[in-house]
C-alpha cells in the first residue's frame, strides 16, 4: 500500500511527477509487482504473478503447460490474461478506440503470429498485469527499466520494447475489476445491463473503464479516471464544433488540441520518466 511509506521511501521509489500525480494505490501495485520481479531474479525460476482480482478460464493448467510448451527459448514475458490492443485479428474494442491508449501510451509493437503455434502471438500494445509469467531475464529487463514507481506498472513495463512479450490466445484469465486496489473510483448500479462489458475478448467492462484512475491532481486533489477524462473531452470537443460552426471562429478548437496534446504528453511523460 503506498499509504504506508513513508516520506524517504517515497523519494527512494517514486519519481517526482509521481509522487504528485499517481495515487498511493498506483504506486503500491507498481512496486509489488517490482517485489515479484525481484523474487524471480532470486530463485532464478521462471514465476507466474497474479493479481487478486484475476479469474483463471477453464482448463487454465492444460492451456499454459501447452503455451509453456510452444514459448521460443527467448522469451521474457507471457501475458495470460491482458486488455488494451491484444487481439490477433488487430480488432481493437468498439470501432478501434483502444488504438487510442495504445498511441497515448507509446511501446507498441509489430503483430506477429508464431509458424506453427497458434496459440501465441506478439501484441500491439498490451496493458493489464492481472495474469503473466515472467523468466529471470524478463524479470531483469523490468527491473533496469522499471527502477521506480512513475505511472501504472502495466503502462509501463508492457511498453519496454526490449521485452521479449508473448500473449496467448484466446485468453486464460480475466479481471473482475469490481474491487479496484489502485485508487480508482467505483460503482455502476446506473449502468445498464447490455453495456456492462465494453470487450468480450479481454473482459474489460465499463465500470472499469469509466472509473479507473489516470493522474491524482494534488495530494488530496481531483482524481482524472479514464471514462471521466474521455468522455468529458468528447464534450468539450462537441462544444468546440459548435463555436467554430456558430461563431466561425477556430478558437475553441485550437484551445481544445491544446488541451488533448497537452494531456496526451502529460501521459507519455509519466510513463517515461524514471
Amino acid at each position: 500500500d503506498g499509504r504506508a511509506l513513508p516520506a524517504d521511501a517515497l523519494r527512494a521509489n517514486v519519481t517526482a511527477l509521481g509522487r504528485h500525480l499517481l495515487t498511493s494505490g498506483m504506486i503500491g501495485c507498481f512496486l509489488s509487482h517490482r517485489r515479484c520481479w525481484l523474487k524471480c531474479v532470486e530463485t532464478g525460476q521462471p514465476l507466474i504473478v497474479f493479481e487478486d482480482d484475476a479469474v483463471l478460464m477453464p482448463e487454465f493448467r492444460r492451456r499454459l503447460q501447452a503455451a509453456m510448451a510452444d514459448l521460443p527459448e527467448a522469451w521474457d514475458v507471457l501475458l495470460l490474461g491482458a486488455f488494451g490492443c491484444v487481439r490477433p485479428d488487430g480488432i481493437y474494442g468498439p470501432g478501434g478506440i483502444f488504438r487510442l491508449f495504445g498511441w497515448m501510451g507509446g511501446g507498441t509493437r509489430r503483430i506477429r503470429t508464431l509458424p506453427g503455434r497458434a496459440g501465441l502471438h506478439v501484441p500491439w500494445r498490451p496493458y493489464g498485469t492481472h495474469a503473466y509469467m515472467v523468466s529471470p531475464s524478463g524479470a531483469k529487463k523490468l527491473l533496469a527499466a522499471c527502477p521506480r514507481a512513475n505511472y501504472h506498472v502495466d503502462n509501463v513495463a508492457w511498453g519496454v520494447k526490449s521485452l521479449n512479450l508473448y500473449c496467448v490466445h484466446p485468453l486464460m484469465a480475466k479481471q473482475t475489476h469490481s474491487d479496484t486496489t489502485v485508487g480508482g473510483l467505483s460503482g455502476e448500479e446506473w449502468i445498464p445491463k447490455f453495456f456492462t462489458q465494453v470487450d468480450p475478448y479481454t473482459g474489460v467492462s465499463f465500470s472499469w473503464a469509466w472509473n479507473t484512475p489516470v493522474i491524482k491532481l494534488g495530494p488530496s486533489g481531483i482524481l482524472l479516471t479514464v471514462g471521466r477524462s474521455f468522455g468529458s473531452g468528447m464534450i468539450a470537443l462537441a462544444a468546440a464544433i459548435l463555436h467554430a460552426v456558430l461563431t466561425r471562429s477556430p478558437t475553441a478548437l485550437i484551445a481544445w488540441a491544446v488541451y488533448a496534446i497537452a494531456f496526451g504528453a502529460t501521459i507519455r511523460i509519466l510513463s517515461t520518466q524514471r
